[in-house]
């Protein structure tokens, strides 16, 4: 992603999103695009954990930090 996003314009950022169902959550390309890099990534983490602390097995967080 870092080698396309120089490429990408102020116009294209944007951009309203294609997908009238995401609008209310993601107005624009942008909206998204910080989305998918931020917070996409941090949800399934979240999953992760959750699954994690089901089967016995310390949170993700956890996990991380104890090295």
């Amino acid at each position: 992603a870092a080698g396309v996003m120089p490429q990408v314009t102020g116009e294209q950022v944007a951009t309203e999103m294609s997908a009238p169902a995401l609008r209310w959550f993601l107005p624009t390309i942008g909206d998204a695009l910080v989305q998918i890099l931020t917070g996409h990534e941090g949800m399934h983490i979240g999953q992760l954990s959750a699954w994690r602390r089901v089967v016995g097995l310390p949170a993700w967080d956890a996990m991380m930090y104890a090295k």
